[in-house]
């Protein structure tokens, strides 16, 4: 069993990635010791398909796993509470909001209820339409989009959008399509319209999660009586990728383990990388958070920045 350390959970606790389900389950499993006497129970090695980003490829469960798989790492309403203050801190007439790689609409459907017109777009249909009937259970509508980032292109014209949840780094991987997405967003901005970005810089996390150190990102007790843990860790692909590994462990109410892992592949990307994203693109950041919450200003010491950007 891997040793896990303690550390600040600012990054960890929500970095799961939105766009790697659970189903990526690595056969390394087969390469731990099985004695007969183990309690583990072991999780059927699962294969990825080949260009698993496409909307043909998504999983059929993958939609209705999500919240289950990844609901935990995020506190969706009072995000939303800080996306409208900021907003109304730094945006002028904010009232058409997008939702860009929105996942299941947790975001949207909650700035909708506060009276924003939203519109949301994700590669998966499923996604949408669960997005969709959110949206429906409190009587409202939402416009959506299917679009890729790694394509991304929109008609129409809004006040703000949104990229949360570090999917900008879990998809786009090549510097040409990083630069295309930033300009087909400011495309769609109108003069002073803000786009709120969820990301992780690398110089920051290298200090303060080394790769190869294993750490614990989330522990609870589940509604069935067993016990999930989560713990990380990274490791450097080469000089533009990393993978971080989540490994989940589940005590089950009889002592019997299940073990399953996770890896998603990030684009480490430094601040001055994104800054020159952001120049390009003709958007200037006007405030820098270290988390989703107005007081927590972006610091060497934050494991996450969450830019407001608007455009000139």
């Amino acid at each position: 069993m891997r040793s896990t350390t303690s550390r600040p959970t600012s990054l960890l606790t929500t970095a799961c990635p939105r766009r790697w389900p659970r189903w990526i389950v690595a056969s390394r499993f087969s390469e731990w010791p099985r004695p007969d006497s183990s309690p583990f129970r072991w999780a059927k090695p699962a294969v990825p398909p080949t260009g698993w980003f496409e909307a043909s490829a998504v999983p059929n469960d993958y939609a209705a796993s999500y919240e289950r798989n990844f609901g935990f790492f995020k506190d969706y309403s009072r995000e939303a509470l800080f996306l409208d203050h900021v907003f109304k801190t730094y945006g002028t007439d904010v009232a058409r909001v997008l939702d860009i790689a929105c996942g299941p609409g947790n975001h949207i459907v909650e700035l909708a209820r506060m009276g924003y017109r939203a519109a949301a777009a994700d590669i998966d249909p499923a996604m949408l339409a669960r997005t969709q009937g959110a949206a429906a259970e409190h009587g409202m509508t939402i416009e959506t989009h299917v679009a890729d980032l790694r394509n991304f292109r929109l008609s129409g014209r809004f006040d703000a959008a949104l990229n949360m949840f570090y999917s900008f780094q879990n998809v786009l991987f090549a510097p040409h399509q990083q630069l295309s997405f930033f300009q087909s967003v400011a495309a769609l901005l109108r003069p002073g319209g803000l786009f709120i970005i969820e990301l992780m810089p690398e110089e920051n996390n290298l200090r303060l999660y080394p790769p190869g150190e294993s750490f614990v990102t989330h522990r609870a007790v589940q509604e069935d009586g067993s016990t999930l843990t989560v713990t990380s860790t990274s490791r450097i692909v080469d000089e533009t990728k990393k993978d971080i590994v989540f490994f989940y462990e589940t005590v089950l109410p009889d002592g019997s383990f299940e073990h399953e892992e996770l890896i998603s592949p990030i684009r480490r990307v430094y601040l001055a990388q994104f800054e020159a994203l952001c120049r390009a693109a003709g958007l200037v950041q006007v405030a820098a958070f270290g988390a989703c919450d107005s007081d927590v200003p972006f610091t060497d010491d934050s494991a996450k920045l969450v830019a407001v950007l608007e455009k000139a």
